[in-house]
């Protein structure tokens, strides 16, 4: 076809009805083109989760497709079950029929934005936008493949909780459950000060219910809010309630992550070793302050060190080695990578692997370590 245009161009005679021929053939060209592309683009956005880009997400919506934000991390168990039993899978894939997809890396300035602009308290956390960029409803947590899937469908079909609490909450109707439920709805609607008087009677109370509560306020104030020294206060008063319960370990951790975002990262530390001085089990607070130590990529050698003594701590081959030794054997793989030494990092998440071969954490961090360059052994 270009030959047969150049061709056109050669002739003297009827040059102005060819030309005319030649400029209406590009157009059209030009105009199939485009098409092609915007069919090609809308196809994309349908198949395909966008990353780290709310208005990239909000500009294929075009305020006639919901948004889908899912927020997850790389160190969080649950978000790469997630992720391998569903978002990764034809069934996650298919869930973009319905809505234009974005995921977020809570780790990334962009995961924090959204972190503040949706109210994450959770990790990880589906929330399902409508056109008008109201929330519909949104999933905490990882329940497990079938709830989730269930879950989320009911959601697309616009079966959002909002309003069935908003009618219960004006008939004074509403049970400790569900004034939970609301007070949550109320904070990711930023109507702070209504879900703070929900919350205010359930805080601190020796109840499920009430650490529930604690939690939920506690994480709006560091995650969301920023506010690490009110956030801290309220974990140390947390962690002091409850210190004889197994929900004791979460609220201290919180604590600790409170200090540290101050820079009291020795004071922070300083709590594992505390809670070990007092402690009939010495496993938990070391596991916990190891776990701690990874996750903020602090001395090398302290680590390595707190997890030899956790390893130390677990009885040969009991159920509870069963369970713990995989994430230490994954914690300490972390280490040796960030130290340069890949093939020991390798050879430490395939024992993991071997031990608990349906987490999928182990198996994302083994691709990663094999797409990564190598890198020579000291």
């Amino acid at each position: 076809m270009l030959l047969q245009v150049g061709v056109f161009h050669k002739h003297p005679r009827n040059n102005t009805s060819r030309q005319s021929y030649t400029h209406a053939f590009w157009l059209v060209f030009l105009l199939c083109v485009s098409a092609l592309s915007l069919s090609s683009q809308d196809a994309w956005a349908k198949q395909a989760w966008l990353h780290n880009n709310l208005a990239l997400a909000k500009q294929h919506a075009a305020g006639q497709r919901p948004l889908l934000v899912q927020v997850s991390a790389g160190w969080c168990t649950p978000c790469n079950q997630l992720h391998h039993e569903v978002l990764d899978t034809p069934a996650g894939h298919a869930l973009l029929k319905h809505a234009v997809g974005v995921r977020f890396d809570f780790e990334t300035p962009a995961g924090q934005r959204a972190t503040k602009r949706f109210t994450i308290l959770n990790l990880p956390t589906t929330v399902l936008i409508d056109v008008k960029g109201q929330e519909i409803g949104r999933i905490e947590g990882y329940p497990g493949r079938k709830e989730y899937l269930q879950r989320l469908h009911e959601l697309l079909r616009g079966h959002g909780d909002f309003e069935k609490l908003q009618q219960l909450q004006k008939k004074r109707a509403l049970k400790d459950p569900e004034k939970l439920q609301w007070a949550r709805a109320l904070l990711v609607r930023s109507r702070h000060q209504e879900a703070y008087k929900v919350l205010q009677p359930m805080l601190f109370q020796p109840s499920r219910l009430g650490q529930d509560a604690t939690r939920m306020w506690g994480r709006w104030l560091l995650r969301v809010q920023k506010r690490t020294q009110a956030a801290e206060a309220h974990f140390r008063k947390a962690a002091e309630t409850y210190k004889s319960t197994p929900a004791y370990a979460g609220f201290l951790y919180w604590q600790a992550n409170s200090l540290h975002q101050q820079g009291r990262t020795q004071e922070a530390t300083q709590l594992f070793s505390q809670w070990k001085s007092r402690a009939s089990k010495k496993f938990r607070p070391t596991m916990l302050l190891a776990d701690f130590l990874v996750h903020h990529r602090l001395d090398p050698k302290k680590t390595q060190e707190t997890i030899r003594q956790s390893f130390q701590l677990l009885p040969a081959k009991s159920k509870r080695y069963q369970r713990y030794a995989p994430w230490l054997l994954y914690l300490s793989a972390q280490v040796e990578q960030r130290q340069g030494h890949p093939q020991a990092a390798q050879k430490l998440i395939q024992r993991a692997i071997k031990m608990s071969p349906r987490t999928a954490i182990y198996q994302n961090f083994a691709r990663q370590l094999s797409a990564s360059p190598a890198q020579k052994q000291p």
